[in-house]
C-alpha cells in the first residue's frame, strides 16, 4: 500500500461561507466510506454555532467540486438514534428504524466481512453530551428492513 502526496484543503470550505456562514470546522465525527462510483463521503463538521450542521461529500480527484448541504435538524436532545437506509446514493432515506429511543450520541457503523452490521454509541438514562454508556448494538439487513 502506498499514499500519495497530501494535498491542503482549507480553501475549499471557506467556498461555503457565502452560502453558509460557518463558525466552527472540525473533522468527524467517526469515519468515511467511498460509493461505488468512487465518491467520498467524508464527515466535517461546519456548525454556525447556533446548531445548524452541514454535511460535505467530495468527487474524487476533484475537489472544487465538492459540495456542502445544510442537514436537517438544530435539536441537541441528542436521542432517539436511529438506523436509516439509501439505497441511491444519499438521494431518499425510505428506511428509518429506531435503535435507541432514549439520550444517545456519537454513533458509527460498520460492516463486518459476514455482513454483520455494527453500530457503536454512546447513551445514557439522562441527556448529556458523551454519555454514560458506550454500547456496540449488532444487526443484520433483514433487522433493518422487517418491521
Amino acid at each position: 500500500m502506498s499514499w500519495s502526496q497530501p494535498v491542503e484543503i482549507t480553501n475549499t470550505f471557506a467556498a461555503f461561507k457565502p452560502g453558509y456562514e460557518w463558525k466552527v470546522i472540525a473533522t468527524g465525527p467517526n469515519h468515511s466510506i467511498q460509493l461505488k462510483n468512487g465518491r467520498l463521503i467524508v464527515p466535517v463538521w461546519l456548525s454556525t454555532g447556533e446548531g445548524g450542521n452541514a454535511i460535505l461529500f467530495s468527487n474524487p480527484h476533484n475537489l472544487s467540486r465538492a459540495h456542502g448541504k445544510e442537514a436537517p435538524g438544530r435539536s441537541r436532545d441528542r436521542k432517539n438514534l436511529s438506523i436509516k437506509l439509501s439505497r441511491d446514493d444519499g438521494q431518499t432515506w425510505p428506511v428509518n428504524k429506531p435503535l435507541e429511543p432514549g439520550p444517545s450520541m456519537y454513533s458509527d457503523l460498520a460492516v463486518t466481512p459476514t455482513g454483520t452490521i455494527l453500530c457503536f454509541y454512546g447513551r445514557s438514562g439522562q441527556p448529556g453530551f458523551a454519555g454514560a454508556s458506550l454500547t456496540l448494538a449488532r444487526f443484520n439487513l433483514d433487522w433493518l428492513l422487517n418491521p
